[in-house]
């Protein structure tokens, strides 16, 4: 690491630091440098393990490395704990690809892994705004993609009837 480079890494959001050069060597078309920064953001643990899984796969499959990128997603999944905004990203990725089933999957697990103070947002005023319904939502959209019947968390999704 060079001196110009050496005073991010005195900053707690090393995670988001390594996170961001990734992006930035995925975009200049190094995927070699891209894979070191990620793998660097996976070893530092946390949230930030799992958004760098997520884009690992993500890469692996732009790539063609579709064992690897599933390699991922099982990390991913074992992991403990489970964050909810790495699992959504799971979700979106494999909904992009065309993997509904999957998608379901991933949804529903982010969903499971809310923290109460996040689930508690549902019982506001502004609840169809709050990150728990926009799970719900996703997944009920997914859900109605696959032709699936409404379940209870369906009916746990909210319409923002404002707009």
């Amino acid at each position: 690491m060079t001196e110009e480079f050496a005073w991010l890494f005195r900053y707690d959001d090393r995670g988001d630091i390594l996170l961001e050069a990734a992006h930035a060597k995925r975009r200049a078309g190094q995927p070699v440098a891209a894979i070191g920064f990620l793998d660097d953001a996976i070893a530092l643990g946390g949230e930030d393990r799992g958004f760098a899984r997520v884009a690992l796969a993500d890469l692996m499959l732009e790539l063609g490395r579709a064992d690897e990128a599933e390699h991922q997603f099982d990390l991913l999944r074992d992991e403990q704990p489970i964050f909810p905004a790495p699992c959504e990203l799971a979700a979106e990725l494999h909904a992009a690809h065309g993997d509904h089933p999957s998608a379901l999957e991933w949804y529903s697990l982010a969903i499971a892994n809310l923290l109460p103070h996040e689930l508690a947002e549902l019982d506001r005023d502004d609840a169809h705004s709050s990150y728990a319904n926009s799970l719900l939502m996703a997944r009920h959209r997914t859900r109605r993609a696959l032709g699936l019947a409404h379940d209870d968390w369906d009916n746990c999704a909210l319409l923002d009837l404002t707009r």
